[in-house]
């Protein structure tokens, strides 16, 4: 299964990756630091299982980003990671699912896909 992470902060990433790993076993994962290179990178990689996104960002961007790329490909499943955000939310914009960024464990990660259908 492939995976795309969107988050510009190093550690969060790498914990996201981590935690992925840890709940799925093998995976590939595409890492993107930049908003702006979003878009693109999806696009190069449309048969991801899901984009996990980041909303924790001082200028809202993380959101927009999201909400964009479901618009454009509205069968990727699209995951909000917040620490102030939640699953209502998501829910309500149209994402596909939400993962607290300070609290998730690779048993909620596994959910999350089932719960998604996401399949290899």
């Amino acid at each position: 299964m492939k995976f795309i992470i969107i988050e510009p902060d190093a550690d969060t990433r790498r914990r996201i990756k981590a935690v992925l790993v840890l709940g799925l076993g093998n995976v590939q994962v595409v890492e993107v630091t930049r908003f702006s290179d979003a878009t693109s990178v999806v696009f190069d990689n449309q048969d991801a299982a899901a984009v996990f996104i980041t909303n924790n960002t001082p200028t809202g961007r993380g959101l927009s980003t999201a909400l964009e790329i479901k618009s454009a490909f509205p069968e990727l499943k699209v995951v909000l990671t917040s620490s102030h955000a939640n699953g209502d939310h998501a829910k309500e914009l149209g994402l596909d699912g939400f993962l607290s960024e300070g609290a998730f464990t690779p048993a909620e990660v596994r959910e999350l896909v089932r719960k998604l259908a996401i399949t290899a």
